[in-house]
């Protein structure tokens, strides 16, 4: 079976690999600690491979390692440096529209960059909320040049941010402006999907996922 991390959770159809979309770490429980982190990032590189959003293998075996960075860049890029210790690659989702930092700031797209350089990749975190209606995708263009412009790098894929609290029908599409979307469903029905959010498992903890023999 396949691990998938996303905001639900099928598991009607046989799957082969693991989607893992880990939001938010605050450190709440004991399940959301850097040694926590690392012995399950152990676990996952015993038994799965690790690939891009944007570059999905046709394979058994195949994990997505997602991040939505809504309020720390300094922690995702601990995160990062984790996970590249292990050989993990994940895909980190940056909104340039957060209010809780800033793009333009030089530690900030500095630290975008160390991430990309680490052998991650980096995609867009988007809100159609906040602007008005109609005019949410020729925002999306812009937030995915300026995000490409800051950290020199190609951005390939993009998430929504808390697509359940608005209409997203705009944004149902699989691929949106050259970009993969990584809330699409057609991800969740091939992956076996886990998620947090503010430190708690929305469905199945991701160790009990990582332990399943039916998810390889």
């Amino acid at each position: 079976m396949n691990l998938l991390k996303s905001k639900a959770h099928y598991t009607s159809l046989p799957k082969n690999n693991i989607w893992f979309d880990l939001e938010r770490i605050n450190g709440v429980s004991e399940d959301f600690t850097e040694q926590r982190y690392g012995e399950i990032l152990d676990l996952a590189a015993s038994r799965f491979s690790f690939h891009p959003i944007s570059r999905i293998p046709d394979s058994k075996g195949t994990a997505l390692w997602r991040h939505d960075i809504d309020f720390s860049p300094q922690r995702a890029h601990a995160m990062a440096k984790m996970e590249a210790e292990r050989g993990i690659v994940a895909t980190y989702y940056v909104q340039p529209s957060s209010r809780f930092y800033s793009v333009f700031e030089p530690e900030v797209s500095g630290i975008l960059q160390e991430i990309r350089e680490m052998g991650h990749t980096l995609g867009l975190h988007f809100d159609p909320s906040i602007f008005p209606p109609g005019s949410s995708l020729p925002r999306l263009l812009v937030e995915k040049e300026l995000l490409a412009e800051l950290t020199k790098s190609e951005i390939e894929t993009l998430s929504l941010h808390n697509p359940t609290t608005y209409d997203s029908s705009t944004f149902e599409a699989p691929v949106i402006e050259g970009m993969v979307n990584a809330t699409h469903t057609s991800l969740r029905e091939r992956f076996t999907y886990c998620s947090d959010s503010n430190s708690s498992w929305r469905f199945t903890p991701l160790e009990e996922v990582l332990g399943n023999p039916d998810v390889s």
